[in-house]
């Protein structure tokens, strides 16, 4: 690890051992810590990801920022189908320990923001919806 910011300078000792272990050449790695969890951003494999950790230091969750062209097919379709008329923004990748495999993909048409969830299957749903 080459950088490592603490947003409060405590982080677990288990989440700290496992992110060591399992991402040993990650690149500007910061820590924020709130209520609900602890998270680690940072660069791996030319990769920007996040990991996500409980109170008790367990793995939540892992996510990682990828293109339009890495969804499942039928979900590419979708989009190109149905919001053909949105800009994509943002395409994440999550792996949650509790629900598995996910993607999340935001949209931007004039002053609207959608984020799409799309399972493995390709099926979607509007996960949030705001305006800008």
């Amino acid at each position: 690890m080459t950088t490592a910011a603490f947003a409060d300078g405590k982080v677990n000792a288990k989440a700290l051992n496992h992110f060591k272990t399992n991402f040993k050449n990650a690149e500007g790695v910061e820590w924020k810590n709130n209520a609900d969890y602890t998270r680690a951003s940072f660069t791996w494999n030319n990769q920007h990801m996040e990991v996500f950790y409980d109170e008790n230091g367990e793995i939540l969750a892992s996510s990682r920022a990828i293109t339009l062209k890495e969804l499942p097919i039928n979900a590419q379709a979708k989009l190109d189908g149905k919001y053909s008329e949105y800009t994509a923004t943002e395409a994440i990748e999550l792996n949650s320990e509790k629900d598995g495999m996910s993607y999340y993909v935001s949209l931007v048409k004039d002053n609207t923001k959608l984020v799409l969830q799309i399972a493995t299957d390709g099926s979607m749903s509007i996960f949030k919806k705001s305006h800008l």
